[in-house]
């Protein structure tokens, strides 16, 4: 019985020494991050993610999660917006994709691809305001981030669809969408 354990403990050694970490990664897939910075560049709708920041140990409360993401947005609408909708792929130095949470369970190869998207309500950001979103973040998991406004609620109840949001979504997944026809 004594044996059984530890061959099967050299074998999980084996093939962990032999498997490189990014196999093991969340998602496994490559991203074009030049291509998603260009078309961010090309966004004309009226809110946008301006900057970027992670601060590392600032969420105390969550062991798990303990750094916050902070994006700094600026409202180009003359109207006050309720809720705002942002959705963003993290990556690490090989340009591969990361979770910006965490994940508990470390082979996640098979797992889908998903980008972290979240609703903010209550968000009360005057027209031609600036304001700032939090979301919990474990950084040691990413060395870099996108980001993008998918969708805005105005405080009269209006919806607005940032127009690049299915092109900017499908470069964010690794592009796996193949027209074969």
């Amino acid at each position: 019985m004594k044996m059984r354990m530890y061959v099967c403990l050299a074998l999980c050694a084996l093939l962990t020494c032999a498997l490189p970490l990014s196999a093991l990664a969340f998602n496994n897939y490559s991203l074009d991050v030049d291509a998603l910075k260009a078309l961010e560049q090309q966004d004309t709708f009226e809110v946008k993610i301006v900057k970027k920041t992670v601060t590392d140990r600032a969420n105390s409360n969550n062991f798990s999660i303990p750094d916050i993401l902070t994006l700094d947005v600026e409202n180009g609408f003359d109207k006050d917006l309720a809720q705002v909708s942002v959705m963003v792929v993290c990556y690490d130095a090989e340009n591969k994709a990361q979770p910006l949470q965490g994940n508990s369970n470390v082979l996640t190869v098979r797992q889908k691809r998903k980008l972290y998207s979240s609703t903010f309500e209550d968000v009360n950001a005057p027209g031609g305001a600036s304001f700032q979103l939090n979301i919990a973040c474990s950084h040691s998991m990413f060395t870099g981030a996108r980001a993008l406004v998918a969708q805005v609620v105005t405080a009269d109840g209006e919806t607005f669809t940032n127009p690049i949001y299915e092109q900017w979504q499908e470069l964010a997944l690794g592009s796996p969408t193949h027209i074969l026809d």
